[in-house]
């Protein structure tokens, strides 16, 4: 029982590693010119948008409509009209897609 005992108490204790965060320089200068990288294309981005916006007005885009003259395509009707609103039925379901 001693012999054990013995061994117990010779063996070095393991001490545990504290991590850590040891990094390049050449690491640390990847990461800022990532960073910057980042930073600049996010302002590319902002003021490409931007400059568009001057040029195309949102409000252009988002209110023009075609109609089927526009491209020189025969508009349909119908000769029923089954919910009697003086819309014929072709017309109420092209309204409604």
């Amino acid at each position: 029982m001693q012999q054990m005992q013995k061994k117990q108490t010779n063996e070095p204790k393991e001490e545990q590693k504290t991590k850590t965060n040891h990094q390049t320089p050449k690491h640390t200068a990847t990461k800022i010119i990532f960073f910057f990288l980042v930073i600049f294309f996010i302002a590319i981005l902002i003021v490409s948008l931007y400059w568009l916006s001057q040029k195309v007005p949102i409000t252009t885009i988002l209110t023009k409509s075609y109609t089927a003259e526009d491209f020189g395509i025969e508009t349909l009707h119908s000769s029923h009209d089954e919910n009697q609103n003086g819309i014929d039925d072709y017309t109420d379901i092209l309204l409604r897609c």
